[in-house]
């Protein structure tokens, strides 16, 4: 019973929701058995913890049945009644978060009993609360066209077929914006899935929806009509073709111009993916040899500062990922001010359980560019590596420390360690894996070359390196080349 989906679903409410839904299951006409009400009460006593002595069953039953014996099936009867209570609960709650549903649900108990004045009265006020675009565009079109369907079904029902032209034309418009959004917004979403897990989709029945359609043209035509839905919708286009094709500049260029231009009309919580799935796209980007679209990343990242664009939801704390993130390109761009500023104010908005990790990890990759080697292995020694998030992020460090120090046996043991974390964790991409294994390779064959001092060696990489081009920390690589050939 403790582990019961009922006990679970009373810990997760708050005292202010407790109190609520004691009024709710008090309702006769929201619960019309008293006993499923009484057995709440019973348990509410056990709030939050739902854990003492007296908490049994025999104990709750005789809270509600005074003077009957205890029967286990009755229990199981009042478990079931109170969680089917709770799921209604839940589900108002839900609905009550949105004025819409609340809106449309009594629009249409007018409509079907023909209060016509009333209708009309609530449909002027859902109009305009719907006038203008509200920041979520799948939601937003997708409302819209419920309020023009219930319109037309308003104009069928009063024998006025004649003024639902407007009405269906309408509809249609919104479902057409609605359905390429969610085209899209699919796209992207099982491109990310296909990189990150090497999966492929392009078998299935969606994607075969995908080719047959003429997406590109429909955008082009929002464009040339001067739609003003089209940054809308076609925002959400280019950033899945921008994610399916890497190599096209033109659709990574216009997802940056509509991404900077026309963001402001979304919610924080369509802004934070849209520059969130750009940084992923420039990120793929460089890892391809792309190494120009750092400074667009850099930034993309400056704009998600001076927007407040950096949690899961508005005011929350600092996305953990992101802020490693933006450690790595300011170290990348060589903007040790910028970075050095950065921690200083924003450092404190990650959780407290990160703070001093990120930091020790901030600073080790600070030490390392200034070539305080010794200082940046120290830093990286403060990190406690059991919580640590990013684990391939300090053997990265850690190597290219070992290799600047001539940590010979050091480095070859670390090599080891880390072919096998690459290879054996499944929280890693395959294109990570290959991207990591390469480098590793580059820098086994890097130690070697140093310790036996063989120039020949680093011109024999030096070509396979030109000829892989996919490799992290290319540009060290090859300034490691440099020096043993000098």
């Amino acid at each position: 019973m403790y582990d019961s989906s009922l006990i679970k679903s009373l810990k997760s409410f708050s005292k202010e929701e407790i109190r609520e839904f004691g009024r709710f299951v008090d309702s006769p006409f929201l619960n019309g058995r008293k006993e499923s009400a009484k057995y709440f009460h019973a348990l509410k006593r056990f709030y939050p913890q739902f854990s003492s002595r007296s908490f049994t069953k025999e104990n709750l039953f005789s809270k509600v049945f005074s003077h009957k014996k205890f029967n286990d099936a009755d229990i199981r009867r009042l478990n079931s009644s109170l969680m089917k209570l709770i799921e209604s609960y839940f589900s108002i709650k839900g609905l009550s978060g949105d004025d819409y549903y609340f809106q449309m649900a009594l629009l249409e108990q007018y409509n079907i009993r023909g209060l016509n004045h009333q209708f009309d009265k609530r449909l002027d006020y859902i109009n305009d609360a719907y006038k203008n675009f509200n920041g979520d565009s799948e939601n937003y079109f997708w409302k819209k066209f419920f309020i023009e369907r219930e319109m037309h079904s308003h104009y069928m029902l009063t024998q006025r077929d004649h003024l639902a032209t407007e009405s269906i034309s309408n509809r249609a418009d919104y479902f057409s914006y609605h359905t390429v959004i969610n085209l899209c917004k699919t796209l992207t979403s099982l491109s990310i899935n296909e990189k990150n897990f090497n999966a492929e989709f392009s078998k299935g029945d969606f994607f075969e929806l995908v080719k047959r359609t003429n997406l590109e043209d429909y955008i082009h035509h929002l464009e040339k009509t001067k739609n003003k839905s089209y940054p809308l919708v076609a925002i959400h286009f280019y950033q899945a073709m921008a994610f399916r094709n890497l190599d096209n500049d033109f659709y990574f260029n216009r997802y940056k111009e509509l991404l900077v231009s026309s963001v402001d009309n979304f919610s924080y919580i369509e802004k934070i993916n849209f520059y969130t799935i750009f940084e992923a796209i420039c990120t793929l980007k460089i890892e391809q040899g792309n190494i120009s679209v750092s400074k667009e990343l850099f930034e993309s990242y400056n704009r998600m500062l001076k927007l407040g664009l950096y949690s899961f939801t508005e005011g929350g704390d600092f996305i953990l990922k992101l802020f490693r993130n933006f450690i790595l390109v300011g170290i990348q761009m060589k903007e040790i001010k910028w970075l050095n500023e950065f921690l200083k104010n924003h450092l404190g908005k990650l959780h407290s359980d990160s703070r001093t990790n990120m930091k020790n990890f901030a600073d080790a990759y600070i030490l390392f560019e200034e070539k305080k080697f010794d200082k940046a292995l120290e830093s990286l020694s403060k990190i406690d590596y059991e919580i640590f998030h990013f684990k391939i992020d300090i053997k990265n460090l850690q190597l290219k420390i070992y290799y600047e120090l001539n940590l010979f046996d050091e480095a070859y043991s670390l090599i080891d360690t880390y072919k096998h974390f690459i290879a054996h964790n499944k929280f890693i991409s395959e294109r990570y894996k290959s991207l990591a294994g390469n480098f590793v390779g580059f820098v086994h064959r890097l130690l070697k070359a140093k310790e036996s001092e063989d120039k020949s060696e680093a011109h024999l990489i030096e070509k396979e390196l030109k000829e892989k081009k996919n490799t992290l920390f290319e540009e060290w690589v090859r300034f490691k080349i440099a020096d043993l050939k000098s």
